[in-house]
């Protein structure tokens, strides 16, 4: 009930459901939440040529992990692993001979999304993957 009232608000806020394009700076924590959450569905996000987020990631399982420093953030793999194309699928193997597809290789997710928690807006990468 309350986030429909806070849906309901924020529709009030931003117009109705139109073409008209909300530009993404104008985004509130809420707004983004109710947008993620499906409750303002039809509503039109301008995100401008140039604008830049800082991106927040995060990888956690056996397969892959972040290291970051002062200079970089990169990427580690934590199990060796191969991969081929054939076509337009992707394989991977532990021992170069069993291939498997990746939706049978690796098990759990991946996040793309926006926060705007605390006031800024910023790109997020989750992920937990982990190899079958």
């Amino acid at each position: 009930m309350k986030k429909g009232f806070l849906a309901a608000i924020i529709l009030m806020t931003c117009g109705s459901l139109s073409a008209d394009a909300i530009p993404i700076g104008d985004f509130t924590p809420e707004m983004v939440d109710a947008f993620g959450e499906g409750q303002l569905d039809g509503t039109v996000i301008e995100i401008a040529a140039g604008t830049r987020f800082p991106l927040g990631i995060c990888f956690s399982g056996d397969l892959i992990e972040v290291e970051s420093s002062e200079e970089s953030t990169s990427l580690r793999v934590l199990q060796k692993i191969y991969v081929k194309k054939e076509g337009e699928q992707f394989w991977l193997s532990q021992d170069n001979r069993e291939w498997k597809p990746v939706a049978e290789f690796v098990t759990g997710t991946i996040t793309l999304g926006v926060d705007n928690s605390d006031g800024e807006l910023f790109a997020i990468i989750d992920s937990d993957l982990h190899v079958r």
